[in-house]
């Protein structure tokens, strides 16, 4: 027991049964290993000590050169000893090495373990946290993958060069015109490919306010040049143009009157303090005058680079109902630089009538889209040309043609029922109205004209107050009952003659002694009996009200 410490001494005398060496003897193997080598080294000395006493007591018989050969087997037996210990002792510090770098490599284990823990947390409470800030914010707009769910392609494109739109800032033009947005070019708007700090943007400005309630994004023709990603700004605030001037004026060094009454040459391209400078003024104002640029499309909303293969027009419907209200200027953001073909924004224009038109009676188109008219649901069999909304259209000479019959007799008789018949369309006034005459110009289609064409009238400025969405609703699921809801004032039929030269006909209320209660409308219905086509229609009338 030497060379145990005290306290292990008291521990192993505590373990002992009263059986004694016995006991010993069963309990050894549960010893350490120095316990376990001093026990052996006893047994070895014993031993050399039995072997050594048959020798001593025949010292007479043993030579001096005996005695030697003994010192030395004894010598080589203690250097035998020592080197046991020696391994023994390496062994130990081997396996405490392992132990220590299994308890170590154990650690790292437990410390990756515990980080992979950590980190799915994280993931599941950020998942969580978006999750719930989704839930209250919306986006301001969402993207509809099925062309069919879009419900937004009946109204008006406010964007449309012919309407007024016009671009007042663009950070580069070079390769392709900003204005082919506004129009059905093929080439688009295409900059150049930026080298320094920035993104490029432009400013359009629209003739009048507008509600916007959807917008296309087409992507056509844009196989090398198209941007990755694109976002969409609006706001309400006439005076952008007079700063943006001013901005031009600093930029091009003119400071008489005289200079400024002339037209500014712009630039194809301004780099990035010349158009810093133009968006910090812009900015400035906008923050002062409490009207922010608000964002209608996210940058994140789609990356179209990597989906260009599939598809290469969007639709995307305002989703934020607050953002539906009237706008003055729209600016798109390229990043960081491209081209894209065409941008629509679907919506209508809000009429701003004076005083004097109101009070003069002043005589308007009451079907054009700059003064707020807009078709809300049409149903016609076949169309293979045009679309109802290019009746109302003044730049669209097009209007709208349906094919030929499929059931039509093969000798006709007689004129053709007009029950089973539904080429229909329904549009709305911009304001209350009263209606004198309608005009119908057939145009192309002399020889593909229908066979009368009927007019129906409604006076509802309930409905005329809702959006547009909620007013297509109506009259869509009105139209699709068997007995209508809705009490239309059905005009007598107008039938066209034939073998006539001129394509332009007048349908005046006034000659067929309609009051002016009768007269008066927030909506019209046109629907054309059997088949045929129609170029434009005019309905010419009276501001009576707008809706507030």
């Amino acid at each position: 027991m030497k060379g145990i410490p005290f306290r292990e001494k008291i521990s192993l005398l505590r373990r002992l049964p009263l059986l004694g060496v016995v006991a010993v003897q069963r309990d050894r193997r549960n010893w350490p290993e120095h316990y376990r080598w001093e026990e052996s080294e006893k047994r070895g000395k014993e031993k050399r000590k039995g072997e050594e006493t048959p020798i001593a007591n025949a010292g007479s018989k043993n030579t001096m050169s005996e005695r030697g050969e003994e010192k030395t087997t004894c010598r080589e037996g203690e250097e035998s000893v020592l080197g046991k210990r020696k391994l023994c002792k390496v062994r130990e510090e081997e396996e405490d090495e392992e132990e220590n770098s299994t308890e170590s490599s154990n650690d790292e284990k437990g410390y990756v373990h515990k980080k992979k823990k950590k980190k799915k947390l994280l993931t599941i409470f950020n998942n969580i946290f978006n999750w719930i800030v989704s839930k209250n914010t919306k986006n301001p707009s969402i993207e509809i993958e099925n062309i069919n769910e879009v419900n937004f392609l009946n109204f008006t494109n406010v964007l449309y060069k012919h309407f007024g739109a016009k671009v007042i800032f663009v950070t580069d033009e070079s390769i392709s015109k900003c204005e082919n947005l506004m129009t059905e070019e093929k080439v688009g708007w295409i900059t150049r490919r930026r080298r320094d700090v920035g993104h490029e943007w432009l400013i359009i400005k629209l003739k009048l306010p507008s509600i916007i309630y959807g917008i296309e994004l087409n992507f056509d023709n844009m196989e090398d040049d198209i941007c990755p990603h694109l976002s969409i700004e609006v706001v309400h605030n006439p005076s952008i143009d007079d700063i943006i001037k001013e901005e031009e004026y600093i930029l091009n060094d003119i400071k008489n009157n005289e200079q400024k009454e002339e037209k500014i040459i712009k630039r194809k391209s301004y780099n990035f303090l010349e158009s810093y400078k133009i968006d910090k003024s812009i900015s400035d104002l906008l923050e002062n005058e409490g009207t922010p640029w608000i964002e209608l499309l996210q940058a994140d909303c789609v990356d179209f680079l990597k989906s260009f293969k599939k598809k290469k027009i969007y639709y995307f419907k305002i989703n934020d109902l607050s953002l539906i209200k009237p706008w003055t200027h729209i600016r798109i953001n390229l990043y960081p630089d491209g081209g894209i073909n065409n941008i629509k924004f679907y919506g209508e224009f809000i009429s701003l009538f004076k005083k004097h038109t109101i009070i003069s009676k002043q005589k308007i188109f009451l079907n054009k889209p700059e003064n707020g008219c807009t078709l809300l649901y049409y149903n016609c069999n076949y169309i293979y040309k045009g679309h109802p909304k290019n009746l109302i259209n003044s730049y669209k000479i097009d209007g709208f043609c349906t094919k030929r019959l499929n059931n039509r007799p093969p000798i006709i008789l007689r004129t053709l029922t007009y029950n089973s018949i539904k080429n229909i369309a329904i549009f709305k006034f911009g304001v209350r109205g009263i209606i004198e005459n309608f005009t119908i110009d057939i145009g192309n289609y002399k020889y593909d004209h229908p066979e009368c064409i009927q007019f129906c009238l409604l006076d509802c400025i309930d409905i005329l107050s809702l959006d547009l969405l909620e007013q297509k609703r109506i009259f869509e699921e009105d139209e699709k009952l068997q007995k209508p809801k809705i009490q239309w004032l059905y005009l007598p039929p107008y039938k066209i003659p034939n073998g006539q030269k001129k394509t332009f006909f007048n349908f005046n209320l006034l000659e067929l002694n309609f009051t002016a209660i009768e007269r008066t409308a927030t909506h019209f219905k046109i629907s054309l009996h059997p088949d045929g086509g129609i170029s434009q229609v005019n309905v010419i009338g009276t501001v009576l009200a707008s809706p507030q």
